[in-house]
């Protein structure tokens, strides 16, 4: 199990017994009635801060628990016939860097799935491991790297990462197809719109936009093709 660092259960404590130490007592007592409030317990002296504190120390224990389940379930994708690279060393590079902090990994996940709650854990995994190669590129190779991730609920999916100038293949290939796309829904709507003369030079520029983003695809489902048969997936 990977050890992750955090906020401790007497840092917690010294967090809520702060206020308590500066404050006038008319202060101390309005905290006490939040307090009893906020956890359904009695203003006696002592007794709601005490609760409040167990509850605060059971939330890092879950969050930490959660946290190291994420990072457990990581290593294990990482380590199957799950996760590919077009360079041999990203796994090991990987693994090391998730042994060496955990937290992050797991704080990348954590936002994966706050920004979609859908998301499949996996998924979510898929993402943060892209993401932590990004974020420490200079320590894999200058070359643009491809990974592929074969999930149980989304299917299979490929990332890239840019090389270590910046410069990717990949992406020149995604932005071309994206502004085939633009032109093809631009064309659609004009030729839709048009009227009268202006009819046959708009279903003209359709069908010449159509073509060029059939083509675009083509070249996509390609090139998707030829990681998945050098990732050696059905």
């Amino acid at each position: 199990m990977t050890t992750i660092s955090s906020t401790g259960p007497v840092a917690a404590l010294l967090i809520l017994r702060r206020p308590e130490a500066n404050a006038a007592d008319g202060a101390a007592n309005a905290a006490d009635s939040v307090l009893m409030t906020a956890n359904n317990v009695s203003a006696e002296p002592g007794k709601a801060t005490t609760q409040a504190t167990a509850a605060a120390a059971n939330a890092v224990l879950d969050k930490q628990a959660r946290a190291d389940a994420m990072v457990t379930l990581a290593i294990d994708f990482l380590e199957s016939d799950k996760f590919k690279s077009s360079d041999p060393g990203v796994k090991d590079k990987l693994k090391a860097l998730i042994e060496s902090n955990g937290a992050a990994l797991a704080a990348r996940i954590e936002s994966e799935r706050e920004h979609d709650p859908s998301m499949p854990i996996e998924t979510a995994i898929a993402n943060a491991l892209t993401a932590t190669i990004r974020a420490n590129r200079k320590q894999f190779g200058e070359g643009e790297i491809v990974v592929g991730y074969d999930t149980r609920l989304d299917g299979k999916l490929l990332h890239y990462v840019a090389d270590i100038d910046g410069k990717s293949g990949a992406q020149m290939l995604f932005d071309s197809h994206e502004a085939t796309r633009i032109a093809y829904d631009d064309a659609r709507n004009m030729r839709d719109q048009a009227t009268g003369e202006a009819e046959g030079p708009a279903s003209l520029a359709f069908l010449q936009a159509q073509r060029r983003y059939e083509q675009s695809s083509l070249v996509m489902r390609e090139w998707q093709n030829m990681w998945y048969k050098l990732f050696k997936w059905d």
